[in-house]
C-alpha cells in the first residue's frame, strides 16, 4: 500500500501560499464584519438620540400651548396622557405582534 504522495515542485509552494491568502481573507473579513456591527450600534445611537431630542421638543412645544389656555397642572396632566396613551399602543402592537396573527 503505497504512502501518501509527496507535494513537490510547485504544488509544494502553492499549498502554503494558498493557505496563507485564505488566511488573510478570513482576518479582512472578520474586522469587516466588526466594523459593521460598530456602525449599526452607531447609527442606533444616534436614532435613538434623535427621538429623545424630538420626543422632548414635541413635548414642551405641546405644553406650552397648553399652558396658554389651561392652568399648568392641566397642561401636566394631557401631556402625560398623550404618553400613556401612545405607549399603551405601542404594548398593544408588540403584544399581538408577539403572539402572531
Amino acid at each position: 500500500m503505497p504512502g501518501p504522495a509527496k507535494a513537490n515542485g510547485i504544488g509544494a509552494m502553492i499549498g502554503p501560499l494558498l493557505s496563507l491568502a485564505a488566511t488573510a481573507m478570513a482576518a479582512h473579513s472578520a474586522r469587516s464584519a466588526g466594523d459593521a456591527a460598530a456602525d449599526v450600534v452607531f447609527r442606533l445611537t444616534l436614532m435613538l438620540g434623535a427621538a429623545a431630542a424630538g420626543a422632548f421638543c414635541l413635548s414642551a412645544a405641546a405644553f406650552v400651548l397648553l399652558e396658554r389656555y389651561i392652568d399648568q397642572a392641566a397642561a401636566w396632566g394631557i401631556v402625560g396622557l398623550a404618553y400613556c396613551a401612545a405607549a399603551a399602543t405601542l404594548y398593544a402592537l408588540d403584544s399581538r405582534r408577539r403572539r402572531g396573527p
